[in-house]
């Protein structure tokens, strides 16, 4: 019973994974501040995630519970994060009306990126594809990256 529910717990921690890419998505695409979210209730969030990812690290020991709360605690901080650049872009770096997405992919590593693939991006679908490709590409990288930190 013990296995059955660590798997579960396993299962839900990569359920939990999955449900912060549409969130991640959508912040990066957004052209506005992100008023919708509401950056009390994120900080809040944010704060009972650490003081579980700092519980499950330092007092309890346990990978499983570690990497539950890693991958929980990743989804909150980029949340966090695209949220207050979406708010402070404009008086922070005089960006409006375009998102993060947008900035990528004007970059000159975004444009060799493109080259290299071989694929000149003359349609509309072409770029969504290809930014959406980007969003998960980078949110992945993200995550693999924290895992391989915290629980080698």
């Amino acid at each position: 019973m013990e296995k059955i529910i660590t798997m579960m717990y396993v299962s839900a921690a990569f359920i939990n994974m999955i449900s912060f890419i549409p969130q991640v998505i959508k912040l990066l695409r957004d052209k506005t501040k992100s008023d919708a979210i509401s950056l009390q209730t994120q900080a809040l969030w944010l704060y009972a995630v650490i003081a579980g990812w700092l519980y499950a690290t330092f007092v309890m020991y346990d990978p499983v519970l570690i990497m539950a709360t890693s991958v929980t605690l990743t989804g909150c901080v980029s949340i966090t994060s695209l949220t207050l650049f979406n708010r402070f872009k404009d008086r922070l770096f005089g960006i409006k009306d375009k998102s993060l997405i947008d900035l990528f992919i004007e970059t000159e590593f975004a444009k060799s990126l493109f080259a290299f693939r071989g694929k000149l991006l003359k349609n509309k679908f072409q770029l969504r594809y290809t930014r959406e490709s980007l969003s998960i590409i980078g949110a992945s990288i993200l995550i693999i990256i924290f895992f391989s930190a915290y629980i080698t």
